[in-house]
């Protein structure tokens, strides 16, 4: 469902065959996890919605993310040097097919969200202990959502500084040295910030009547439909 998009309890219970109040229930915990809004009507009502994409919370999630992404790369350097240099083999090999998948006239944008996905994970699952593991998935369905949104700007050609990024994670890793590890993870996360927050803003936020309109508008001026794509 688009963000913004009202969710409608009664039907949410047809569709999943559970009662009103289990869905309501439902609903209620994932406002509290910020994947829905919740207004209040009176007293006993409430009206739920998707959650909107802004650029405030993306800025927040893709900082808390980047964050925890930093720590796990900063694990995966202390491994014992073995086992770090096949983690960071691993992750300059998806670098690169990450890059290849982006580029040229006809970018794969299904195989770059998977090469994304594949190239943190590998250190993520390597560096991470349970705790970190479990925010880690946590987060990761907020930043999704902005990440579908973010492939589409990427369309024509992926940029070429994501690549290089990527490749000093993985030197990082290599080298065992845990603080520059952890730096270009925070680094990366940090760009992808500044790059979604240019994107959002010639393309606007989405959630909101207004934002809708802006966006239609924007794409009747380029002469194209959107996308969707990857973080």
């Amino acid at each position: 469902m688009a963000p913004g998009s009202p969710v409608i309890d009664r039907r949410v219970a047809e569709v999943v065959g559970v009662s009103r109040t289990t869905a309501r229930t439902a609903l209620r915990q994932l406002a509290s996890e910020g994947f829905v809004t919740r207004v209040s009507i009176g007293e006993h009502n409430s009206r739920f919605g998707v959650g909107p994409l802004t650029i405030d919370e993306m800025r927040e999630w893709y900082s808390i993310y980047g964050a925890l992404d930093g720590i796990a790369a900063r694990g995966a350097a202390s491994l014992p040097p073995p086992r770090r240099q096949e983690i960071a083999q691993r992750v300059a090999e998806l670098a690169r097919a990450h890059l290849e998948a982006g580029s040229g006239d006809d970018p794969h944008l299904d195989q770059v969200q998977q090469l994304d996905a594949a190239l943190h994970g590998t250190y993520v699952q390597a560096g991470a202990g349970p705790r970190l593991l479990q925010q880690h998935a946590t987060v990761g369905p907020h930043v999704d959502r902005y990440g579908i949104f973010y492939a589409t700007a990427l369309i024509r050609k992926l940029p070429s500084e994501i690549y290089h990024e990527h490749c000093a994670i993985a030197d990082a890793i290599a080298a065992g040295d845990s603080d520059l590890a952890e730096r270009a993870a925070v680094t990366n996360w940090r760009n992808a910030t500044v790059r979604f927050e240019t994107v959002m803003r010639e393309w606007g936020e989405r959630g909101h009547w207004a934002d809708a309109a802006q966006v239609q508008e924007h794409q009747e001026s380029q002469g194209t439909q959107e996308t969707p794509g990857v973080a």
